[in-house]
Order: structure tokens, then C-alpha cells, then sequence
């Protein structure tokens, strides 16, 4: 699970300039490891649109809607150093965790 996490996190955050509070918020998938016999199926939290999860089914996928963000699915911190120094975080809001950055 973690490197699916890093790739999703990392993703929002270096490759989309997001906020790291939103990025850390923001609705993420996970494919686990499938059972012996059973094929795999990816779960999403909700907030994943269901033009994404559509297009997920026409490309082949199973797709199962989890009710809840999921604690399980990290948990998750980051902190972001500036060109000039300054340091901002983010702290998972699917568990009970803080962040801060410290000069």
C-alpha cells in the first residue's frame, strides 16, 4: 500500500503544484493484493468521480466505492521546503495526527 500512497501524494503535490493540506485530503484509490482464484479490484474513497470510475470499468477494472476515507490507507505526513527556506506540512486527516514544520 505505502507505494501507491507516495506515488498518489507525490504526484499531487510535484507534478500538479497542489496544496499540501489538499493534496493530503484529496480521495485516493489502493489496489490490494488479490486473493488466490480472485482478480484484483480497485477500491476509491469517495470524492472519486464517477466519470473516472466509469472510465476505469470500460477500461477493464472492477471498481469497488469504499462509504468512508479509509484511516488504513496511510497514515500519511509531508513537509514541503520552500527555494527559500521556509517549511510548510501536512498532516493525514484520516487519523488522529498533527504536523509542523520547525525551523
Amino acid at each position: 500500500m505505502q507505494p501507491q500512497l507516495i506515488v498518489q501524494l507525490a504526484s499531487r503535490v510535484m507534478g500538479h503544484d497542489t496544496d499540501l493540506g489538499r493534496a493530503m485530503a484529496a480521495s485516493r484509490w489502493m489496489v490490494p493484493l488479490p486473493r488466490r482464484g480472485a482478480g484484483s479490484r480497485v477500491h476509491v474513497e469517495p470524492g472519486v468521480t464517477d466519470e473516472l470510475v466509469d472510465d476505469l470499468g470500460r477500461r477493464g477494472h472492477a471498481v469497488e466505492r469504499v462509504e468512508v476515507p479509509q484511516s488504513g490507507w496511510g497514515p500519511m505526513s509531508v513537509i514541503r521546503l520552500s527555494p527559500d527556506g521556509r517549511r510548510t506540512a501536512a498532516a493525514d486527516p484520516r487519523v488522529d495526527t498533527a504536523s509542523a514544520a520547525v525551523d
